[in-house]
């Protein structure tokens, strides 16, 4: 356990005042230091440090069990000690401020040797490579989990200090944004464990009757990537079916409720592959998934145009077993907007911990006839976060 009170006492200064900062942005400073008593200077050492947390409940049967605890450090840069004041002696004396500047470019990705695990597709390894942004403050994220940066400055015991442990340690903490660029849409697996691209459904004459006046059916795909950086509306477009089976009764839809997932994927083993393209038979029992979600608000469309044509065989629906009739057809265009306020790291995988999106579409429909009687289809799509 380190100890920090009793060696120096060690203020941070930042050149711009913030600590938010991105790949490829340079990170200057000043760490301000007073020795209880004098000390040397190569006892000392400055570093940018990334390091990633994960704590897994480990509670089965009922039987209390002390959580998991998982711990690793994927980034460690150091930067050679330059003292803006020096003495005869060689000590910072005690007592007295002395000034050790700093500066590090954040690098877009770690080095090969942390991530040494084979992974089952090019797209994941490369994925493993990049930076991790920083999570777990107020982004959806649980609290057992989190990517930390700091600056930290250490002081060891002894004069050599490789191989010796710090007795002390400070750190300046930092905000770690690491964009990622859009990616081609998923193939989606049949048994996805996230996903639900397209949902049918059986329309009834009343509630209490089993004769039915057609199917309804409601497709998507994924939208584009969305940059949160950029305040921007986002439509996803939805194709509707209603195949009828005898007069029609066209379904009107009455409103339209988005709610964004935040699935952050973890666990003690790194991951293989990547957690939004695999369905439920492969995947990892050792791997957790936490999900949070937080609507996007409801929306009133204008009325549906549907547009009629006949058919004389099932045209692709997956549950209807209609044979013949007439099927309707039409579009709506969902809007999409993050809010503003809600911080979000971009969709990323990384060997410990990933970052998936997905977006829940709940369609009501109402039949005309059918007053207070409401039919819904649900829909989960993709999502990309840049």
């Amino acid at each position: 356990m380190l100890i920090q009170r009793p060696y120096l006492d060690v203020h941070f200064q930042l050149e711009h005042g913030s600590a938010d900062f991105s790949v490829g942005d340079n990170i200057k400073g000043t760490a301000y230091i007073i020795p209880r008593k004098s000390i040397s200077p190569h006892q000392l050492s400055i570093y940018l440090e990334g390091k990633v947390k994960i704590q897994i409940d480990r509670t089965e049967n009922a039987v209390p069990l002390p959580p998991y605890t998982a711990c690793q450090t994927f980034l460690r840069i150091e930067q050679p000690l330059v003292l803006k004041s020096s003495t005869d002696s060689g000590l910072l004396q005690g007592g007295l401020r002395h000034e050790i500047p700093f500066g590090f470019k954040v690098p877009p990705r770690i080095r090969g040797s942390v991530c040494q695990q084979s992974c089952h597709h090019q797209q994941a390894q490369e994925e493993h490579s990049l930076l991790p942004p920083s999570i777990g403050q107020c982004d959806m994220t649980p609290s057992e989990i989190s990517v930390e940066y700091n600056i930290k400055l250490s002081l060891t015991r002894g004069i050599n200090r490789d191989g010796m442990p710090a007795v002390a340690e400070w750190a300046c903490p930092l905000f770690i944004r690491s964009p990622r660029i859009e990616q081609a849409p998923l193939l989606v697996p049949e048994d996805s464990k996230h996903y639900c691209l397209s949902k049918e459904k059986f329309v009834s004459k009343s509630p209490i009757s089993l004769s039915r006046i057609g199917a309804l059916l409601a497709r998507t795909a994924q939208p584009a990537a969305i940059q949160q950086a950029k305040a921007m509306v986002r439509y996803l477009p939805v194709d509707l079916q209603f195949q009828a089976i005898s007069e029609p009764h066209l379904p009107q839809l009455s409103s339209m409720c988005v709610s964004l997932n935040a699935i952050t994927t973890f666990g003690k083993r790194p991951e293989i592959h990547l957690p939004e393209a695999i369905g439920s038979s492969a995947w990892d029992p050792y791997r957790h998934s936490y999900v949070q979600t937080v609507s996007l608000g409801t929306s009133t469309p204008s009325p549906l145009e549907w547009e009629k044509r006949h058919f004389t065989e099932d045209p692709g629906s997956s549950t209807a077993s209609i044979a013949s009739g007439i099927i309707y057809s039409t579009s709506v265009k969902v809007p999409i907007k993050l809010p503003e306020s809600l911080s979000l790291p971009p969709t990323f995988s990384y060997c410990l911990v990933s970052r998936i999106y997905s977006l829940t579409v709940t369609l009501r429909f109402h039949i005309p006839g059918q007053w207070g009687r409401t039919t819904s289809l649900i829909l989960t799509v993709p999502f990309q976060i840049c």
